[in-house]
């Protein structure tokens, strides 16, 4: 059995807390304010951390088990170059923006079913899932978003305070009492709600696993790593590109009249009998459809899960009778290795393993967002490991 609880602070920049003078490169020299403003207030955050654990061990380390829950909470947290208004006489300032907590459950399982003088098979899964949660903004602020993951279209990654930060925000149709979506009764063409960001999607899957197998036959090993995700969800924003410009297959039958299913927004929408929309558009002269029937968050797609085969290897250990014969060489291995193999999920595009950003995008990052992204390409490798 094993626990433990750590605290651990961070402090902000130096300078952070009073204004402070620089060298003025203007003509005259001297010295002046920089663009930082003070923070008289400014707390360092803090991060409480709680884990426990245990691991066990059955049938003389054929069966193992190594199982660990954990919580951390972040208070004060540390915002850098918030923009302030120029009448203060400066530009940005450093605050403590708000809280969010972290849980999670990670668990291990190994095991060796099957083990001779000649065969041996080993298993080793890794099964992993976490949650987390904003509590609190600063002010009357509600949410939090990262303009680098504002891509393509009205959808981004944001979180609401008392929800996940994995979340996507977007813009969301307007619906009556009911749920239905409301529809123009002058264009019958669904009515976006463009007064609040909602949240649309969450990136955040149910769990991850991660499958290794390795059989041992003699001086011949066969290693391969499956990896599997339940869950969370992706924005396919290349896929939005490609309808609103008449370029998907799903525009293909644009000789065919659409009727937008909804009520209309007539003044009946929130009573008992609502009128349906009945009003029937036609694609040819209606240039805005693709981009009304199918606003930015209708091509988050829920639940993706997959099933990669992240890598297998097959090794050849030369045998140690041969190896006697050269001195200077002790271990000799020739090996193939293929990576990403094959992928089976349910995601309509190219690969559900998308990032719109690079890894220099802090916070939440930008995973789940698939705006012209390349698949991950499939590798054959070949080498040859020596210990001298």
């Amino acid at each position: 059995m094993r626990g433990s609880i750590a605290q651990v602070g961070k402090d902000a920049r130096p300078y952070s807390i009073r204004p402070f003078y620089e060298s003025a490169q203007t003509t005259g020299g001297g010295f002046r304010y920089g663009f930082t403003g003070p923070s008289l207030n400014l707390r360092p955050e803090m991060t409480t951390s709680y884990e426990f654990g245990t691991e066990l061990k059955f049938f003389n380390d054929r069966f193992g088990i190594d199982a660990t829950y954990f919580k951390k909470k972040s208070v004060d947290q540390i915002v850098q170059n918030l923009r302030l208004s120029y009448a203060t006489g400066f530009v940005l300032m450093t605050f403590n923006a708000g809280e969010m907590e972290n849980s999670g459950i990670e668990l291990q399982l190994n095991g060796t079913p099957v083990e001779n003088s000649n065969f041996r098979w080993d298993v080793l899964l890794n099964y992993t899932k976490n949650n987390s949660k904003l509590t609190k903004l600063p002010g009357d602020v509600q949410e939090f978003y990262n303009s680098d993951t504002w891509l393509y279209g009205n959808v981004r990654v944001g979180s609401r305070v008392d929800g996940p930060l994995t979340t996507f925000t977007g813009y969301d149709y307007q619906r009556n009492d009911n749920g239905d979506v409301l529809i123009n009764p002058s264009t019958g063409l669904p009515i976006l709600n463009t007064s609040e960001w909602a949240i649309v999607g969450d990136r955040n899957p149910d769990f991850n696993i991660g499958l290794t197998n390795t059989f041992t036959y003699k001086n011949l090993s066969l290693n391969f790593l499956l990896d599997i995700r339940k869950g969370g969800d992706v924005y396919n924003a290349t896929e939005h590109y490609l309808t609103v410009n008449g370029l998907s297959k799903r525009t293909l039958n644009r000789e065919e009249p659409r009727i937008v299913t909804g009520v209309l927004k007539d003044g009946l929408e929130n009573t008992a009998n609502p009128t349906q929309n009945n009003i029937p558009i036609d694609l040819y002269r209606n240039s805005s459809y693709w981009a009304s029937i199918y606003p930015h968050q209708s091509f988050i797609e829920k639940d993706v899960n997959w099933v990669r085969l992240r890598d297998v290897t097959l090794n050849y250990r030369m045998p140690t009778s041969i190896m006697q014969r050269v001195k200077f060489i002790e271990d000799l291995n020739v090996f193939v290795t293929g990576t990403d193999l094959f992928l089976i999920t349910n995601y309509s595009g190219l690969d559900p393993v998308a990032n719109g950003n690079s890894a220099a995008v802090g916070g939440a990052g930008g995973g789940g967002l698939d705006y012209g992204n390349f698949p991950l390409p499939r590798g054959i490798n070949f080498g040859i490991r020596a210990g001298f």
